[in-house]
């Protein structure tokens, strides 16, 4: 696939085994947003992996204008998937998240990444949250090796006293 829209699009619904799509050295300028995926698993999992293993050499990257567009990656209910040794970043000028994990989105995994955004030093922290998740059920989340850069916060999770979120790891970063 020559994106990571198409490669999205391909994931079969349900999904009955693992999957990885393996990306080639180069810069994605795209959003992208993946829905809850049937029979996605501990097991069934989907996986987006540099080729190189080097992070510096596949770039996804979307520049938002809105707050309603402002995100890089957004998982709304998708659970399982595994992004390793990818630069992904916010470009915006103003709306700065890179991932958004919301809607129950769970048992994902960000793997020695560089997670980052442009000079945010003027813009309002609500919008330059590099990884922000939001809603119940969000659990069990796993941020492990990588490299945040710029934001006004590397992780933030955000929700009500009955929201709590249990099993995430941030370890390393």
């Amino acid at each position: 696939y020559k994106t990571f829209t198409e490669a999205i699009s391909a994931i079969p619904n349900p999904l009955t085994t693992p999957i990885t799509y393996v990306a080639i050295d180069g810069t994605y300028n795209e959003q992208i947003e993946i829905p809850h995926i049937t029979g996605s698993s501990p097991t069934n999992t989907v996986s987006f992996i540099s080729k190189s293993c080097d992070s510096s050499k596949v770039n996804l990257t979307f520049a938002a204008t809105s707050v309603g567009n402002n995100y890089t990656i957004k998982l709304n209910g998708a659970d399982y998937l595994n992004f390793k040794h990818i630069s992904i970043k916010a470009a915006g000028t103003r709306y700065c998240k890179a991932i958004v994990l919301t809607n129950t989105a769970s048992g994902n995994a960000f793997y020695h990444n560089k997670i980052s955004c442009n000079d945010i030093s003027t813009q309002p922290e609500t919008e330059t949250q590099l990884v922000y998740a939001t809603g119940v059920g969000l659990d069990s989340n796993t941020f492990i090796g990588n490299y945040f850069y710029s934001g006004s916060f590397a992780i933030y999770y955000t929700g009500t006293t009955s929201d709590y979120i249990s099993g995430t790891v941030i370890s390393e970063n």
